[in-house]
């Protein structure tokens, strides 16, 4: 079943964290978006807080079974490499069905550690975020670092900015990467928790701490809400001056959040013409 690098045949309908539960050291990169199942990370080119080290899920596929209207099974050798680039990230509905994707999984350490931090304008948040933007595409691809800027109400009149980490490593790394690269957050252990990667799932889903792994074979949306969203990439760093133009758009908009994921770390080796994703090195 496993090659070396470890690879596997993962059938559409499966649940790929499920059967990662029990190989404590593999992974897969996808799942930021717990509801969006196999076909639509690799056939959509999907992401996850593994980014950094491994790349995007599509960029782990090895080969693929799709069928058109002539009924014909195509393996990679068969449908040939055009075909195959096209499926990674361009839509798989648009060629065809796809049947099955082989995947190269890739290694992770036994224990994670994920951290949250909550800071608001009445703490240096411009300063904060300004560094951010200037060290975030820098950092070691063992640590993917988010931001989310919003208004809760808690914070009326002003913006609550939360930083999310997930480092492949534990706490005692994590500190001394951060205290490097970011020492304005401020970083303690008081505000990291150490699992093994499986767990971060749940805990990345909102899935309350404690909950069996066999949660992930059921179809239920926890945290559910109804949201409209849009995405952009961006190149440049925002300056201050912008920075307080957001916020202050923010304020007044009321119920937004705004997301920043990083790229950097093997992004920026991979080419944009690899897969039809080309948002790679510098965004």
């Amino acid at each position: 079943m496993f090659e070396k690098p470890s690879s596997v045949i993962i059938l559409l309908g499966w649940n790929l964290e499920h059967f990662l539960a029990s190989c404590t050291t593999l992974a897969i990169p996808t799942g930021v978006c717990h509801t969006v199942g196999v076909g639509g990370h690799f056939s959509g080119g999907g992401y996850d807080n593994l980014i950094w080290k491994y790349g995007l899920s599509v960029d782990k596929i090895v080969d693929a079974k799709i069928t058109g209207i002539d009924g014909k099974i195509m393996d990679r050798k068969i449908m040939g490499e055009d075909l195959f680039w096209a499926i990674r990230g361009g839509s798989g509905a648009s060629f065809g069905v796809i049947l099955s994707w082989k995947i190269k999984l890739v290694l992770v350490p036994e224990i994670v550690t994920i951290f949250v931090v909550d800071k608001t304008t009445k703490q240096g948040l411009i300063d904060l975020i300004y560094k951010y933007q200037n060290v975030a595409t820098k950092l070691p691809d063992d640590l993917f670092l988010r931001i989310e800027l919003s208004e809760p109400g808690v914070y009326k009149k002003t913006i609550k900015v939360t930083l999310i980490g997930f480092f492949l490593g534990k706490i005692k790394g994590l500190l001394k990467v951060l205290e490097k690269h970011l020492p304005e957050l401020g970083l303690t252990p008081h505000y990291c928790t150490e699992m093994k990667w499986i767990e971060y799932v749940l805990f990345w889903n909102a899935i309350p701490t404690g909950t069996s792994i066999d949660i992930l074979l059921e179809r239920v949306w926890y945290g559910r809400s109804y949201t409209k969203s849009k995405s952009n990439f961006i190149k440049n760093t925002i300056l201050k001056q912008g920075l307080e133009r957001i916020i202050e758009k923010l304020v007044k908009s009321g119920d937004i959040t705004m997301h920043w994921n990083p790229y950097g770390g093997c992004m920026d080796e991979i080419s944009e013409h690899a897969v039809p994703l080309p948002q790679r090195s510098g965004y």
